[in-house]
């Protein structure tokens, strides 16, 4: 009976704080329509604050509490709160839901990055529990801290405060109001910009209060623990449907005591281990299955909110030419940059192939999808299962099982390309034969083991492909009723899942399976030494282990391949069908079609591409590592810079994949080169590089509010003018130029970042100097009278134009047309 007490009280505790967490969540969101995904940043930056006032040694310690807990809580997170809505929120009217949850998105991590930065080194940071340790007051042996009762006590006063506020005030009544119907709020007298500055505010306090209250419970301070354990709070505000208080806070409760009383049976008992572990993971299971439970959303037409965003599909002619050029320009790079440089571009294309799969769900379904690193690391993993790891000797069982894989593969997408019946049998039976001739025949793994392979295999990325989308499958089945919002918390869920019991399971799992081999036990070894060595491919005599260049170009090839697959895709039935699901369901569901198997199936098509890319991004790093490279920070980071670079172009992948693995650590070297070389400037070249480096990508994402169609649209729009035949001459001058430079630094006159500032200046002088064509010639055109003040101002030379056009007698010196046109 003790150790029940105990533990409920401490579900109490921890669940009293969820409940103030989300309550901030459900502020925010009531009141502006976006979901804040930083809020949880911004208790673990609060709770930080307040361990330096309070306990920190260096500037700003020993603050007595009261007068620490005040700043934090009525000046810091305030501040904080109103920054937010008013440099990054107010930008974001009249954007898609991808763009207002990226945003938010890109805050978070730029609270992690600054926490990280400033906040550096290994220093132990305990925060006390208020009134101490030892303050204890008991209920028979069951000894309640004065710090947990305080957590009950502000959770139930916040509780009745805020329903107070937001429905017997005029404030809170405005503030509610203001999501609906601006205009009309302000046709009432309301002011929907103060509103929203009060909502964020009072948003930012409670998640402030959330970890301020929280920190002391962890034992230490540490950034991504701390933000983590308040994303547990999305379930409680998604308990609550994102608008009702009291179920938020019963919402908490419940999730505090799941927790709390799974500790206590999972204590009690070691003979499944993995069951301590699934304590951490408890609430985004609970959140996945309170999202199944929730009410589907109505089907919504077309509406304004797309307007700012606008992605243009390219040709397919256009598309071969410029996969072409790039392969060109990739083995080109590969003749003179170092094997670093070689190495960190093909880093960024097999990122790039993982992006492709969010284009295809994302850009052209309109589908969030949040864990695109989940379903890559799975393909990683499986791909080594197959070609390292796995105990199983291969038989007419394996080839039986990949065949089942492909056959379910191809029922689940083959019918969304409009096969049926007969085509339908056709398509998945040659497709079962393909995959079943290439790993039996063509790898020859047929009564050979398939954990001696020393290269990645033809079969084992088709077999990382097949998983992935299998598993794809698996988590869009309970998730086809949702959308939008709660659709990309579902696939969160689903990420930190496998990043938490997949990534960190160190026990090699054994099972009973005869059918798949000739050992009974067949074994599966995740991470049980912290680590999984992934060896590379060696196809057609070529070692990609040993030929860094090699394995670029031939990276380079499989995402242009993929890239013009998927222009092909957008532009057949199947890809105006996708385009119309993320348009307006409702005509679509209108017009008789069948969105559920649509949905099932570019969910498949598009795992089994993050599964794919997963594979190759694995092969070229070797190793991986339960916390790195397909953690759900690293995967929240590149959804982030695709977005940013256009999630509806291809390119948009291309731009995520290599920002993130190239752009900001090439930044942060050339930064810290200086460093060395101009030593008395040491602290600015420090201070920019760490800057690149932690909140580079934050500040990227940050700015996608201006241009919601991405960087993408941008670069094809001030491109496109070299497209006119006047232009042709400065496109073949600055392709000489950049060629010669290139041959320059192949014969070694200089070096690498030689041959890039000249280069990159002429690239991006060629549209600049044909916009300035353009306006020079403009500029001397017969311009028509009739658009005086509109095209061009009224100069004296157009007044003296006009009166002798009238013959009327000018004081000013007028020409007539022709001499004025010469």
């Amino acid at each position: 009976m003790t150790e029940f007490i105990t533990f409920t009280v401490v579900g109490l505790a921890t669940g009293a704080i969820y409940s103030i967490a989300s309550a901030g969540l459900v502020v925010t969101y009531t009141t502006s329509g976006i979901f804040n995904f930083a809020h949880g940043a911004i208790g673990m930056f609060s709770a930080f604050i307040y361990w330096q006032l309070r306990w920190d040694d260096g500037w700003g310690g020993n603050w007595p509490a009261p007068i620490a807990l005040l700043f934090v809580l009525f000046i810091a997170a305030p501040i904080i709160g109103i920054l937010l809505q008013i440099v990054v929120m107010r930008g974001l009217e009249g954007t898609s839901e991808t763009t207002k949850l990226v945003i938010p998105i890109a805050v978070m991590l730029a609270f992690i990055g600054i926490a990280n930065w400033v906040w550096q080194g290994a220093e132990q940071r305990i925060p006390k529990p208020f009134f101490g340790r030892n303050a204890k007051w008991s209920i028979g042996d069951a000894y309640i801290t004065w710090h947990q009762t305080i957590i009950v006590i502000v959770a139930i006063v916040l509780a009745i405060a805020l329903r107070f506020l937001l429905y017997k005030t005029k404030i809170g009544i405005t503030m509610r109001a203001v999501v609906d119907n601006t205009s009309l709020v302000e046709l009432n007298g309301g002011r929907p910009s103060l509103a929203a500055l009060q909502s964020w505010a009072i948003g930012s306090v409670l998640a402030a209060v959330a970890g301020v209250l929280i920190s002391p419970l962890l034992g230490g301070l540490g950034v991504l623990a701390l933000t983590l354990l308040v994303v547990n709070a999305y379930a409680a505000a998604i308990f609550g449907k994102l608008r009702n208080l009291p179920l938020t806070f019963i919402g908490g409760l419940v999730i505090g005591l799941s927790v709390s009383y799974w500790n206590w049976i999972s204590s009690t008992g070691q003979k499944w281990p993995w069951l301590s572990e699934l304590r951490t993971t408890l609430p985004v299971v609970i959140l996945f299955f309170v999202l199944l439970l929730l009410p589907q959303e109505r089907l919504r037409g077309n509406h304004a909110a797309t307007i700012r965003e606008r992605f243009t599909v390219p040709t397919i002619k256009a598309s071969i030419l410029w996969s072409s050029i790039f392969v060109l320009v990739i083995s080109g790079l590969s003749l003179i940059i170092t094997n670093k440089w070689e190495s960190l571009l093909t880093r960024g294309l097999t990122m790039g192939i993982i992006a492709l799969s969010m284009v295809l769900l994302t850009g052209y379904a309109g589908e969030l999808n949040l864990a695109p690193l989940a379903f890559a690391g799975i393909g990683a993993i499986s791909a080594f299962q197959f070609d390292v790891g796995s105990s199983v000797e291969t038989g007419a069982g394996f080839a039986t099982l990949i065949v089942l894989l492909s056959i379910s593969f191809g029922i689940l997408v083959f019918p969304a390309f409009g096969l049926v019946k007969r085509r339908l049998f056709i398509s998945v039976v040659g497709f079962a034969f393909f995959v079943f001739v290439l790993v039996v025949f063509f790898d020859r793994t047929t009564g050979t083991g398939i954990a001696s392979r020393e290269s990645m295999s033809v079969s084992g990325l088709v077999v990382a492909s097949l998983i992935s989308g299998s598993v794809g499958a698996v988590v869009a089945l309970p998730a086809l009723r949702l959308r939008g919002l709660y659709l990309g918390l579902a696939t969160f869920a689903f990420a930190i899942f496998v990043d938490r019991m997949v990534y960190k399971q160190r026990e090699t799992l054994t099972f009973d399976i005869p059918l798949i081999g000739n050992s009974e036990d067949v074994s599966i070894n995740l991470f049980n030494n912290g680590a999984l060595n992934i060896p590379r491919p060696n196809f057609w005599g070529i070692d990609f282990a040993e030929k860094q260049w090699a394995m670029l170009i031939f990276v380079s090839i499989i995402f242009c391949f993929i890239s013009v697959a998927l222009i092909q895709l957008r532009k057949s039935s199947y890809g105006r069908q996708l385009t119309a699901m993320k348009d307006s369901p409702a005509a679509c569901a209108t017009l008789g079609m069948n969105m559920r198997r649509l949905k099932l199936s570019v969910f498949t098509l598009a795992a089994a591409i993050a599964g794919f890319g997963g594979a190759l991004h694995a092969s070229n790093l070797r190793t991986i590592q339960e916390d790195y490279p397909f953690t759900i920070w690293e995967g929240l980071a590149l959804f982030m810079l695709t977005v940013v670079g256009g999630i509806g172009y291809v390119s948009g992948a291309l731009f995520g994949g290599i920002i993130y693995a190239c752009a900001f650590i090439v930044m942060g070297d050339f930064w810290g080169k200086l460093a060395e070389d101009w030593a008395s400037f040491s602290w600015l070249f420090t201070f920019l590089q760490d800057f690149f480096l932690l909140l580079g990508p934050a500040l990227a994402g940050i700015g996608l509010g201006r241009n919601p169609s991405g960087v993408g649209s941008q670069i094809f729009e001030g491109f496109r003018i070299l497209r006119n035949r006047e232009h042709r001459f400065i496109v073949i001058s600055g392709c000489s130029l950049i060629t010669l430079s290139w041959l320059f630094r192949v014969v070694d006159i200089y070096n690498g970042w030689v041959f890039i500032m000249t280069s990159l200046p002429i690239l991006f002088l060629m549209p600049l100097l044909a916009e300035a064509r353009n306006r020079d010639r403009k500029s001397k055109e017969d311009l028509p009278i009739e658009m005086a003040g509109i095209e061009y101002e009224f100069s004296d030379e157009f007044i003296a134009l006009i009166d002798a056009e009238l013959s009327i007698t000018s004081d000013l010196k007028a020409d007539s047309r022709s001499n004025r046109n010469e």
